[in-house]
């Protein structure tokens, strides 16, 4: 059952690239557009639905924190040193 879940989250995704894809170049929001964002945006639903467990466990866990810690941190410095850059400048 978590593998089937597995593919369905994945052929979501593709459906999803899919559609917005063609929409992000072309601009035009067509039939076949709407068709694989709306079947995409519900296989990925589904299948997180299905598996939230796995996926609470796996936001929940130690390495998942500590790379929120180190993006967050690294935002956090860039926009300090924008700061005080702009701050010399004056």
């Amino acid at each position: 059952m978590r593998e089937a879940m597995g593919l369905v989250g994945l052929a979501g995704v593709v459906l999803l690239a899919f559609g917005l894809v063609p929409f992000a170049l072309s601009g035009i929001f067509a039939l076949w557009t709407a068709i694989h964002v709306t079947g995409g945006g519900i296989l990925v639903a589904s299948a997180v639905a299905l598996n939230f467990a796995n996926l609470r466990r796996t936001v929940a866990s130690r390495g998942a924190r500590e790379r929120v810690r180190v993006v967050a941190g690294g935002v956090l410095f860039i926009r300090t040193r924008r700061h005080l850059f702009a701050l010399g400048k004056k």
